[in-house]
């Protein structure tokens, strides 16, 4: 399985590339965009292309470190937090609730 910034090529084309992107389809369709690492004989960047999952081949793990949001995280962290804990939810004043339905 592909995962963002891996290096892969395509076993019918030879296309080969770092995975930028993924799309899930309804009907489960996996689809990835590869954006090819050299450049077109003008020196260009070629367009990458979307290629279904299922026909790549993962040459090499991990080649291109996938950014984190530290502020995304932290956040979602609190959420997960609020939500196992039950509270104190967003924009609550009070920090303990003594609701004996909780």
């Amino acid at each position: 399985m592909a995962g963002l910034g891996d290096l892969v090529r395509d076993s019918i084309t030879g296309f080969e590339g770092i995975v930028l992107g993924k799309s899930e389809y309804l009907f489960g369709c996996v689809r990835c965009l590869v954006q090819a690492r050299d450049l077109d004989k003008d020196g260009n960047v070629k367009k990458g292309e979307w290629l279904d999952e299922g026909q790549l081949k993962v040459v090499s793990k991990g080649v291109i470190e996938v950014p984190i949001a530290t502020e995304t995280l932290t956040s979602l962290k609190a959420k997960i937090s609020r939500i196992l804990t039950g509270g104190p939810r967003e924009g609550d004043s009070n920090q303990l609730r003594k609701d004996p339905e909780r």
